[in-house]
């Protein structure tokens, strides 16, 4: 795996460390230390843990290519191919050189490696390099939880997560490491949540911040996981204590959801990718890809539009279309609204997803129709103008309820898996049939450059190098 054999880190060490965590490095000298003493200060420390943040924030990783890959995925959304973007994840055809299956490979362990070195540095003791360790620590498992969503084969073929997940890469420059195996799922998840479980430990509760890794925003990712690994009362124990803070506040009515999703760093935030004026996607953002532009290729499944109660319902504000000759194309234009500069914060996490982490896992773990509809209620009361959730609500209802919410925000494929659900044809399929679960199409490949130079890994069911 050529991205651990690299024995020197190009660090961006800045002058201007002083600046918030929504900035970015902005150095005055770009300099090539090796990585023994490259990181010697807090302010190295610093720069090291924006740079885990500058590569997330990148077009093809968060910045755009996995969120959306991750819906034209899923039954909600699908790609026209205008511009050549996205057709492969739409209709589920894929080769061992996929450009996204690629990207999403290297630029996910090329942030890691990052993280490791922050992780490794020895910069001394202080609340301060406890707390960026911490936020090291939280993105790691981040990256390597999506990691094996989007390459593991619990959803490929029969066994679960007995079977094949990725690497889980904890050291930089390791010779010991360099050609990396693939580890079970499971032990991913164990070791995903083992490093949220140290940066909890590190990380001071006083740090809120919405554009690095804060406190709640690892509680957040700890209901995340844990919901997906099925460990419902310890996804909801974690949930509670994000919900119960009151450090975030829910949009409670249409013009208010709107607002937010103009607005950076907004109540109901938890932690955001942080982009600037003269920092930022520009026209390959994710706005151009879901809005009526010439990079437009990304639309709604007419399904998915008229799931929306039109009358009741506030998020269908963030809905709309347009007419293209005849036919009319449906698009997602209240999140991401800005697609002239490409400067809108990604959200990465949300307090409207914890709420609903909580309720699927209570709800997969046999609580009542009343508590359902207790923990829903704190999200469609300020979404319909009357909740539908009068008195008791089931599983069904939290699934649409995630699919209303977080249209567009890359979720909602891994929740199809999780709930073991096929995948239709979309409205102009390209020759992709359904995909009937579980089915290897539910994995990308990996990449043939990882093959070529790996001799320690295997490959993906049904992909052949």
């Amino acid at each position: 795996m050529n991205i651990f054999k690299k024995s020197y880190l190009l660090l961006l060490v800045a002058g201007l460390l002083t600046a918030s965590c929504s900035d970015f490095l902005e150095p005055s000298v770009d300099q090539a230390k090796e990585t023994s003493t490259a990181v010697s200060t807090v302010a190295d420390l610093q720069a090291v843990v924006y740079g885990i943040l500058d590569d997330m924030n990148s077009t093809a990783l968060y910045g755009r290519d996995l969120i959306v890959a991750n819906e034209v995925r899923s039954d909600n959304m699908w790609s026209s191919s205008a511009s050549n973007r996205f057709g492969a994840p739409s209709q589920h055809v894929y080769t061992t050189q996929n450009g996204n299956a690629n990207s999403f490979w290297t630029n996910s362990y090329g942030a890691i490696a990052i993280a490791n070195i922050a992780i490794a540095a020895e910069v001394g003791s202080s609340a301060e390099i406890d707390d960026l360790k911490g936020q090291a620590y939280a993105l790691r498992a981040l990256l390597h939880f999506d990691l094996v969503r989007t390459f593991g084969q619990q959803h490929a073929v029969a066994g679960g997560t007995a079977n094949l997940g990725v690497p889980y890469v904890t050291t930089y420059n390791n010779p010991d490491n360099f050609l990396p195996s693939r580890e079970s799922v499971a032990d991913v998840y164990t070791k995903v949540l083992a490093d949220l479980a140290t940066a909890e430990s590190l990380i001071s509760t006083s740090n809120t911040s919405k554009t690095s890794i804060s406190y709640y925003a690892v509680k957040a990712l700890q209901s995340r996981v844990n919901l997906e690994v099925g460990n419902y009362q310890a996804a909801i124990d974690a949930a509670d204590v994000v919900i119960d803070s009151g450090v975030y506040t829910i949009p409670a009515d249409e013009a208010a959801l709107v607002a937010a999703w103009a607005t950076d760093e907004s109540s109901n935030s938890i932690f955001e990718l942080g982009y600037t004026a003269t920092n930022n996607a520009g026209t390959n953002s994710i706005a151009r890809i879901y809005q009526n532009t010439n990079y437009g290729d990304v639309e709604l499944n007419e399904a998915t539009y008229n799931l929306y109660d039109q009358a009741n319902d506030f998020r269908f504000a963030l809905v709309g279309t347009n007419a293209n000759g005849t036919d009319t194309q449906f698009r997602l234009t209240g999140k991401y609204p800005d697609e002239i500069n490409g400067d809108d914060n990604i959200r990465m996490i949300r307090i409207e997803e914890v709420i609903l982490n909580k309720a699927e896992a209570q709800a997969r773990d046999g609580a009542t129709g009343a508590e359902i509809a207790a923990t829903l209620n704190t999200l469609a009361n300020n979404r319909y103008t009357v909740s539908p959730y009068i008195g008791t609500a089931d599983l069904d209802d939290v699934l649409l309820e995630r699919r209303l919410e977080l249209l567009g925000e890359g979720h909602y494929f891994a929740t199809q898996m999780r709930n073991g659900d096929d995948i239709a044809a979309d409205e102009d399929p390209g020759g992709f049939t359904t995909l009937t679960y579980p089915d290897y199409r539910a994995a990308f490949p990996i990449p043939q450059g990882e093959m070529d130079a790996n001799s320690s890994m295997d490959q993906n069911e049904g992909y052949t190098n």
